[in-house]
């Protein structure tokens, strides 16, 4: 009976933990005061850009979206305040293949009995992950002042809309984040 009072104590805090949301790391320079950023442009990057030119447009777009919400205004010529890259990579898992086995024995007045069982091998499923980091840079000095990261699990990876309001959603919790609270 203790168990199952135990099990009831401890299911609210393990839904709680379920339920508090994707993940975002960010770092960033404590001695940039953020508040003097209001005009950004995007720096030329080549490197760790999706294969999909579509994915590329979807993620400029929300990046895009996401700061102008924030007030800020992008720039076609000249320097702004801030530039802004992004890089996105597909990272292809497996969960482990398991093997379930079990023992058991047991008695009754006719003798000992027992017996092994063995459950069905799971060879695992397939877990496409989609890590996304948002760098944003001094645009005077080229040093990086704030960088926001989030990995998670791509929904459908075949459903193209699936993905695209999954890019877009991973872009909005990242840039939640920026710019940091003040100290």
């Amino acid at each position: 009976m203790k168990q199952i009072h135990r099990l009831f104590i401890f299911f609210p805090l393990f839904l709680a933990l379920g339920c508090t949301g994707p993940k975002i790391t960010q770092d960033f320079d404590p001695s940039i005061d953020f508040s003097r950023l209001n005009t950004y442009q995007w720096r030329l990057q080549e490197d760790k850009k999706p294969e999909n030119s579509l994915v590329d447009e979807r993620l400029h777009s929300a990046i895009d979206n996401a700061l102008k919400e924030k007030g800020y205004q992008r720039i076609y010529s000249g320097r702004g305040d801030f530039s802004v890259s992004y890089q996105y990579r597909i990272t292809k898992n497996f969960d482990s293949p398991s093997l379930h086995t079990g023992v058991g024995v047991g008695g009754s007045s006719s003798g000992v009995f027992g017996g092994i069982g063995l459950g069905a091998i799971d060879f695992g499923d397939r877990r496409d992950e989609a890590t996304l980091t948002i760098n944003i840079w001094d645009a005077i000095s080229g040093r990086l002042i704030w960088q926001g990261s989030n990995t998670r699990q791509v929904p459908h990876p075949g459903d193209a809309t699936a993905v695209a309001v999954h890019n877009i959603r991973q872009v909005e919790d990242i840039l939640a984040k920026f710019p940091p609270l003040a100290k």
